[in-house]
């Protein structure tokens, strides 16, 4: 596609919601009875427009783009009461963390989200997830510590995992040092951060460690073997297709050995008892839809709690593309009010 075509789908991306779907009228993909979001396509389109067949973008070029969609995108953080970085210790030294909170910083016995961000675990950072931390801290009165991983390929599997288990430790430890419960602290993420968090709750098990209180799980990535129906009909999906979600497996673990590892493939742990409160996100257009779902089926099967949001019409990502396309900002209202429901 030329500059004109490029320019004209960026033009569709910012156009209202109401026009978004007249354009598209009658022209809106489907995918059996699902039909997407008007605003999604629009997205997905353009994102697609810049992509070059069969090229795979080197680390830094990935690192660069992320920043820059994020930047054309999303919503940074509003306003709120606290916002502070620090360090946090990580499994081989120290971790940037960042602190989300609109209560006053004397407040105390606040409820804390461990939030892990997405990226195929070779991208993305505290910058990039700064929207959906500083909505969830505004709209669900708790603390959010957003937390900077290692990544790969620098820092292969489970680097990542021990990282996210060290920072969940350190949290629960120090909590009321920067105002938060010990005894409400969970874990939450999109994507690889979803994915991070299921290990964590399910690797305290085995360690016979303390259990987050909860998890959220933004469309989570279940497992590596990538299987599932929905992988196989979105081989060219928006933001993720095949070839780039192999890439980003391929890059973070260490041999294909790795794909069978319950650290990396959590749902293939045989015994879930014992899971905290779990709220899961899937979206139709996601070919990480079905390995969600059935992990939300086999969470409820233990007796946990699960509460699950399905986006019929929606692609990966879109909680992090909320200046485009309004239903992200309707999950993170959802992902906040269901734990500010189940904190209190």
């Amino acid at each position: 596609m030329g500059k004109v075509g490029v320019l004209a789908g960026l033009v569709m991306t910012k156009l209202p919601e109401p026009l978004v779907k007249l354009l598209y009228m009658g022209r809106r993909e489907k995918l059996g009875k699902r039909v997407i979001d008007a605003k999604a396509q629009a997205v997905g389109r353009f994102s697609q427009s810049l992509r070059i067949p069969g090229y795979i973008p080197t680390i830094e070029e990935t690192r660069v783009q992320t920043k820059k969609i994020v930047e054309v995108f999303d919503e940074p953080s509003p306003p709120i009461k606290r916002l502070e970085d620090f360090t946090l210790q990580g499994a081989a030294g120290e971790l940037k963390a960042r602190l989300y909170s609109d209560s006053d910083k004397g407040e105390t016995q606040l409820p804390v989200l461990v939030f892990f961000h997405g990226g195929g675990y070779v991208q993305g950072d505290l910058d990039t997830h700064d929207g959906i931390c500083g909505k969830l801290a505004k709209w669900s009165g708790g603390i959010i510590i957003s937390v900077d991983y290692r990544l790969a390929p620098e820092h292969k599997f489970p680097a990542a995992v021990d990282d996210s288990i060290a920072a969940y430790l350190w949290v629960r430890e120090n909590a009321a040092s920067f105002g938060g419960n010990p005894d409400k602290v969970g874990v939450g993420g999109d994507s690889a951060g979803g994915n991070l968090s299921a290990a964590i709750s399910q690797q305290m098990i085995l360690t016979n460690q303390r259990v987050p209180d909860f998890q959220a799980l933004i469309y989570p990535g279940i497992n590596g073997q990538m299987e599932t129906a929905s992988h196989q009909e979105l081989k060219e999906a928006y933001i993720i297709p095949r070839d780039r979600m192999e890439w980003y497996r391929d890059t973070y673990i260490n041999d294909l050995s790795d794909v069978a590892d319950p650290r990396f493939s959590v749902n293939l742990n045989q015994n879930l008892q014992g899971q905290p409160t779990t709220f899961i996100v899937t979206a139709g257009f996601d070919p990480l839809r079905d390995e969600g779902i059935e992990f939300a089926d086999a969470l409820k099967k233990t007796g946990t709690l699960v509460t699950h949001a399905h986006y019929p019409g929606q692609i990966h990502a879109f909680v992090s593309l909320c200046k485009v396309i309004p239903q992200g900002n309707q999950c993170i209202r959802g992902t906040a009010g269901w734990l500010r429901k189940t904190w209190s």
